[in-house]
């Protein structure tokens, strides 16, 4: 079976040893370990890093198994402005040329967004008889939406309507939706107005486990003691991401600065845009650490050395409708995750009772909530029961190969369709 991922965005194979895969990557990977051929059609913009890979459209062949094409754009700056939706309009409009010169798969897995190439990808497959399964990781266009005033809302879904039509487009003309969550799911589904189809179906976004040496951990440990960090059970609060307006860091640091947060230690790890004006909020109080970022074994040092995990995610749909990442990884480590998204994140923490939910915008009962699970038994509990948790469902070995599964299930079908066709 050949298959084409169509997703920009993400690191590619190409990237060099050290890159952590995402969806492409991960798919990629269980596909050839079956046997499978894979064609990963991306951007010559690298989105982590904004710059461009070579500048110019690329087939690179990574093994006998795996290409690389590269569509070159003209990158962007900015996560939000102008010149990204420049970028992604073009990356729509070249991807139709460009694959009208490759080979055709058997199945393609298209990711949205972007809507531009995804609405292109999943246009071109159904012209050519290929079946494809958009793979839905993001609320676009409602997410450039949903912050916005509520008297501003009218105008900028005014402005952004060519976007919404493309993104029905994009959902009604695939065969299949694939999302990392029920909620993401369900609003594609109301997004383009469709029923359930047959070979819909839910693959949470996880990332393999990084093995990580004991020599390692044992250095990480030991620049974390160089931290103030050490392993002497104090109430500890992690957070590792990015600095970005995608987190509430101001409820977070408002419990940090009272006096009840003064016995927690808050290490809030990462760099980005907001990092600065977070530093000035606690103005150098020494129960909060900001080390910058921090690579995967003092992660997982950290981790191991925390009583619960933040994930302090901003109320809107794009987040409360999905598992993100960060809840993923914390399980994966067996920490309480303590979060105030009340959508599909809650409903697992109080089903599973790996953690706790608070109220957005609330200090006081963030306080709460992380107090609940300070004492070595509510911690003990919550810990194995998200170890159990993340073995069961989220391992990502389990979960891409259940997608593989799918995608060969689906091209059987879609082969014995087209046999029986003439005699229709």
């Amino acid at each position: 079976m050949h298959t084409w991922i169509v997703q920009t965005g993400e690191p590619l194979p190409t990237d060099g040893p050290d890159v952590r895969g995402m969806r492409a990557m991960n798919l990629a990977k269980a596909l050839v370990e079956r046997g499978h051929r894979v064609t990963i059609w991306s951007t010559d913009f690298y989105h982590q890093e904004k710059r461009h890979r070579f500048g110019r459209d690329s087939v690179i062949d990574v093994s006998e198994a795996l290409q690389v094409r590269l569509i070159h754009s003209c990158g962007y700056r900015r996560n939000i402005g102008i010149s990204r939706f420049v970028d992604h309009a073009q990356l729509g409009l070249r991807f139709g040329r460009l694959a009208g010169k490759a080979p055709l798969p058997d199945i393609a897995v298209v990711g949205f967004p972007p809507i531009e190439i995804a609405a292109a990808a999943v246009g071109f497959c159904r012209r050519h008889g290929v079946p494809s399964v958009l793979d839905v990781k993001d609320l676009w266009p409602d997410l450039f939406e949903d912050p916005a005033p509520t008297p501003a809302r009218p105008a900028i879904r005014t402005l952004l309507a060519p976007l919404h039509r493309l993104a029905v487009r994009a959902i009604r003309n695939s065969d299949a939706v694939c999302a990392p969550s029920l909620g993401f799911m369900n609003w594609a589904r109301a997004k383009a107005g469709i029923s359930p189809r047959p070979d819909d179906f839910v693959a949470p976004l996880t990332s393999p486990r990084h093995l990580i040496g004991e020599a390692e951990l044992c250095e990480a440990g030991t620049w974390w003691d160089s931290m103030g960090v050490p392993a002497d059970g104090r109430p500890r609060a992690a957070f590792v991401g990015s600095m970005s307006r995608s987190f509430d860091f101001d409820t977070m640091l408002s419990s940090a600065r009272s006096p009840a947060g003064a016995r927690w230690q808050w290490v809030v790890c990462g760099e980005g845009e907001e990092l600065a004006r977070c530093k000035l909020q606690v103005n150098g109080l020494p129960n909060v650490v900001f080390p910058g970022w921090i690579d995967r074994p003092k992660i997982q040092a950290l981790l191991s050395r925390s009583t619960v995990g933040l994930a302090p995610y901003r109320s809107i749909p794009n987040f409360e409708l999905n598992i993100c990442n960060k809840v993923y990884d914390y399980l994966q480590s067996g920490l309480p995750v303590v979060s105030p998204l009340q959508g599909d994140v809650k409903e697992l923490l109080d089903r599973e009772r790996v953690g706790c939910s608070h109220l957005p915008g609330d200090p006081e009962n963030l306080l709460a909530a992380m107090d609940a699970l300070e004492t070595p038994e509510a911690r003990s509990a919550a810990a194995g029961a998200a170890e159990r948790l993340y073995a069961g469902r989220f391992e990502a070995k389990g979960v891409y190969d259940g997608f593989v599964d799918h995608l060969e299930a689906m091209h059987r079908r879609h082969r014995m369709d087209r046999s029986v066709m003439p005699d229709a």
